[in-house]
């Protein structure tokens, strides 16, 4: 069975296999993290920070493709910015997956107009 839950700063060390939370973990006064798990063992992620963009997404490999761990992390995040009072949320779907735009579409995200730019800060060596 699948469960869902707000997962609190100090369940987070249990992220730190998975990516992008193996290069280091966000500071919880600006973030806060959904958890799918299934028998106690996560098998899907979504981090929110308060700048609203709903990322990183990460689904266990035999969970991928199923509906239902995207299905609680869309609903149970809906309901995390309820009661944060956030208006809106933005997240990135590559361009080369319309399987993705498709999926994030059924649950009402709806296209923006313009491109989204990423920098990525070198890191010093």
């Amino acid at each position: 069975m699948l469960t869902t839950r707000e997962l609190p700063a100090t369940e987070w060390h249990k992220l730190t296999t998975i990516p992008p939370f193996d290069q280091g973990l966000p500071d919880p006064a600006h973030w806060r993290i959904l958890g799918v798990e299934e028998d106690g063992e996560i098998v899907g992620i979504c981090g929110a920070s308060d700048q609203v963009h709903w990322d990183p997404w990460w689904i266990a490999p035999d969970h991928q493709g199923k509906v239902g761990v995207f299905r609680q992390l869309v609903e149970a995040g809906i309901q995390m910015f309820q009661t944060s009072a956030v208006a809106g949320v933005h997240l990135t779907v590559p361009n080369d997956r319309p399987d993705l735009q498709e999926l994030v579409e059924r649950f009402g995200f709806v296209e923006a107009p313009g491109k989204l730019y990423l920098f990525e800060i070198p890191k010093e060596r």
